[in-house]
């Protein structure tokens, strides 16, 4: 099982065993960026690899916390948010934010941080949450078209 926890001040990801024993800790840099409360980060298909945003910075780490590669660095202006990635096609999809909440986009990477591709432009009201579907051959998302903003977003 995969957690974050900010039991350390900061947002970091952590493993356990079904049981709720042997918790270890992954990451030594944390999951965070703009309004991103330790919610970017992705198992890789195999279970094997995490894949997590730091700020302007998108990381690969092994599950043991081993081999942190670096796959993207956000647009200009940007910080990566939240992720999911895909064993169809081994993609990833991410949400930027800019300097608010309601300033977001979604992108689509290979797997190895490649072929970067704007999916999402900012729209009006927040969009938020990619994800695959189960197939792999769309990318599910919220977007609130309400007209209600309000400094922390809504939940």
């Amino acid at each position: 099982i995969a957690f974050s926890s900010n039991s350390t001040v900061d947002y970091h990801i952590y493993t356990m065993k079904k049981d709720g024993s042997g918790i270890q800790r992954v990451t030594t840099l944390p999951i965070a960026g703009y309004h991103n409360q330790g919610i970017g980060f992705s198992w890789s298909p195999d279970y094997g690899k995490f894949v997590y945003s730091h700020y302007t910075k998108l990381y690969r780490i092994d599950r043991d916390g081993v081999n942190l590669i670096l796959l993207a660095t956000a647009p200009h202006n940007r910080n990566f948010r939240s992720c999911h990635w895909t064993a169809i096609g081994n993609k990833i999809v991410v949400e930027t934010i800019g300097a608010t909440i309601y300033d977001s986009e979604i992108y689509l990477m290979n797997s190895d941080g490649t072929d970067t591709v704007r999916l999402i432009d900012n729209l009006p009201g927040i969009v938020e949450s990619p994800s695959f579907s189960i197939d792999g051959k769309e990318i599910i998302y919220t977007h609130d078209v309400s007209g209600f903003e309000s400094l922390e977003g809504r939940q």
